[in-house]
């Protein structure tokens, strides 16, 4: 089952938003992966990337139908949810972004296993505790939702749908301007991302980068450094959209840092490839294939905040 968009309903039940409340909520698998009529097939789950209208691949399994719709994990633009089996309650995350690029746009999906624990390491959750503010809703459907900023999310409840209130193509009610400024900013501060298409949560006081960091290893996995893989290794990774890589740029001394989203990559002379690249098991989710701030002095501290030492 995918993502819905928010309930205009009210809730049957309201949590405060702790960390300690949705750990009770999460439901730990009653058997094995393997014992599990449902999950034995879905097995690590799978993505799908269609560009242009084209798949260029698809490893979702078809038993993801099965599963049913378990939590949203945040409110308006979010497209990243929990599903849940049936028959084991074993979790699973789930996503699904877009892109509006011309000529060709670009859609991906991505349903995988995932244990409770797991779900509280999520830069979703992460900003819900962050606000101060955050609230965990219960439909009257059994399913959940985290919304961030229960007081923001009412205003916008008020002001109807995105739809009704637009100014320009701006899917920001008119009533929000503030919001609207908020999210200006926020594009500003991952330059990668164009615009089109979904926008970005709003961050919260937590750094931008370091959220954004949390979020691609969670989506994407533990990277290794370039410099181990083969160039025919390197080629099919950047093919599939796995591949980061490290800026580094002074003046007068004062070192800045950052990581931007690879489309291509270099080689050194001994025709190896070039060391300020890392790559990921999983594809790079497109909503996050975005360049951060320089919140670094030296490129080995960009490696150490995706657990890569000695780079």
């Amino acid at each position: 089952m995918g993502q819905r968009e928010m309930k205009q309903t009210e809730p049957v039940r309201v949590l405060p938003f702790s960390v300690e409340n949705l750990r009770a909520l999460l439901p730990t698998p009653k058997m094995l992966l393997d014992n599990c009529s449902v999950c034995h097939v879905i097995g690590n789950g799978g993505s799908r990337m269609v560009k242009g209208g084209t798949v260029e691949y698809d490893t979702i399994p078809a038993a993801v139908q099965h599963l049913n719709y378990f939590m949203r994990l945040g409110e308006q633009v979010e497209t990243n949810w929990l599903n849940i089996c049936p028959h084991c309650d074993r979790l699973y995350y789930c996503e699904e972004s877009s892109e509006f690029l011309i000529p060709d746009s670009e859609e991906y999906q991505r349903f995988v296993p995932i244990q409770p624990e797991a779900v509280l390491k999520l830069s979703a959750v992460s900003w819900a505790n962050a606000t101060g503010k955050g609230e965990i809703h219960e439909h009257d459907d059994g399913t959940w939702c985290i919304v961030r900023d229960a007081e923001k999310l009412q205003q916008v409840m008020q002001a109807g749908s995105p739809e009704e209130n637009t100014e320009t193509g701006n899917d920001t009610p008119k009533e929000m301007g503030g919001v609207s400024n908020e999210m200006s900013r926020v594009e500003r501060t991952h330059k990668g991302f164009s615009g089109h298409g979904r926008r970005r949560p709003e961050r919260s006081k937590l750094s931008a980068s370091s959220l954004l960091v949390q979020e691609i290893l969670a989506a994407a996995g533990q990277p290794v450094s370039a410099h181990t893989l083969t160039i025919q290794e390197m080629e099919h990774a950047v093919k599939e959209g796995r591949v980061l890589q490290v800026h580094y740029w002074s003046h007068f001394g004062e070192g800045e840092a950052s990581f931007s989203f690879a489309t291509d990559f270099g080689i050194v002379e001994e025709g190896r490839v070039h060391p300020t690249y890392f790559v990921f098991p999983r594809p790079i989710p497109l909503l996050l294939r975005c360049q951060s701030e320089s919140d670094w002095e030296k490129t080995d501290d960009v490696f150490a905040a995706f657990g890569i030492h000695g780079a």
